[in-house]
């Protein structure tokens, strides 16, 4: 499949269901979450942020203003192709845990 120019800048979240959340669920929480395909930097708490003095962050100055980290999201039956290894915008970065709380006595 062609890719769109900024699917390279997209993390990769994997959605994996916890507990005994059933399968009809887990499909519409997972849907729910594809409609959240990115955040702005604004929205952060920027105290979890690392400094703009930081040496590996110097070249971000002020950029926490203006940018958003991006949103691709595999299910749970996702597995790795051969080529995850060499590019790793294809690995997912990321989990989601997806649980319906009202049916879980533990969480």
């Amino acid at each position: 499949p062609l890719h769109q120019v900024d699917d390279l800048a997209r993390v990769r979240v994997a959605l994996l269901p916890v507990g005994n959340t059933s399968t009809k669920r887990f499909g519409e929480y997972c849907e729910l979450l594809r409609l959240i395909r990115s955040i702005d930097f604004t929205e952060l708490d920027q105290a979890h942020l690392p400094s703009a003095s930081s040496a590996a962050f110097a070249l971000q100055r002020g950029r926490w203003d203006d940018g958003q980290l991006l949103f691709s999201y595999v299910d749970a039956g996702y597995h790795a192709a051969p080529w995850d290894t060499f590019q790793a915008h294809r690995r997912p970065l990321a989990v989601f845990g997806v649980c319906y709380c009202p049916e879980e006595s533990d969480i």
